[in-house]
């Protein structure tokens, strides 16, 4: 997927904002920032941003582009006129417009429930799209390798996810499961060694708070991914990565 031509699916022509039933269509904007997920700063202008809805792709089908634009100053970017029924959110994509090669093609996930309840030319804002660098990229096949697996996100795609407590802070000594998903690597703060191990206890078994909760799948599957941390409950997310893009989402305690 290059460029930041809207593909328009719809047939549709001039002004009409009702379905054939006589619905209406609600069509509402996403603002929010473009960061980049290593350095945690705004990621770098010009860089194309989507609004896809993923329904199909968990059938193995493709995202389906429902709105597109460019990041601007401060990794601000604005998507305007997004309709959609989709019942399993939306993914904020964000990539190189001419596969310059500067960051792999990163999705970010939208809950359904965040949109809801939006009307006709509502406003979605404060949004964060992270973007995967390049470098981090290959910095994750690199301490993959070194916990003993092998893996090519850059053609695979990977999962990339957080857990978070009711209060929005990372957790520490969670485990990620789904069927067919291992091995799931959890991510520390001693790169030196590799993200997902450590030089005195080996390949790391749960999350670190300090690393944000992260745990990487690559080449995820489409799959219902379950959370347990011994404490907090956690509602399953029907999820996974796409060939050639990081898809990043989290777990939040009810």
């Amino acid at each position: 997927m290059t460029g930041c031509g809207k593909e328009d699916d719809s047939g549709a022509s001039g002004d009409d904002t009702s379905t054939g039933g006589g619905t209406e269509v609600v069509a509402f904007d996403i603002e929010g920032t473009a960061i980049d997920f290593a350095t945690q700063t705004p990621a770098a202008e010009g860089l194309c941003v989507y609004a896809t809805d993923p329904t199909e792709a968990l059938g193995g089908g493709d995202l389906i582009i429902l709105s597109d634009s460019t990041v601007g100053a401060g990794g601000a970017f604005t998507l305007t006129g997004i309709t959609t029924e989709s019942a399993f959110g939306l993914l904020i994509l964000v990539q190189d417009c001419a596969n310059e090669g500067t960051v792999m093609p990163s999705a970010t996930g939208v809950a359904a429930e965040d949109y809801a309840a939006l009307g006709d030319g509502d406003l979605l804002g404060g949004r964060s799209a992270y973007v995967l660098s390049a470098d981090f990229q290959a910095g994750i096949d690199q301490s993959v390798a070194a916990a003993g697996g092998s893996s090519d996100i850059l053609s695979e795609g990977a999962l990339l996810g957080f857990v978070f407590d009711p209060s929005g802070v990372p957790v520490s000594g969670a485990t990620v499961d789904c069927e067919g998903c291992a091995p799931i690597y959890y991510a520390d703060t001693e790169s030196a060694d590799g993200l997902f191990t450590n030089a005195k206890t080996g390949v790391n078994a749960s999350t670190d708070a300090l690393a944000n909760g992260l745990w990487v799948v690559p080449g995820a599957p489409i799959a219902s991914y379950t959370c347990d941390d011994g404490a907090n409950t956690y509602e399953p997310l029907l999820i996974g990565s796409q060939p050639g893009i990081a898809v990043f989402v989290a777990f939040y305690a009810l």
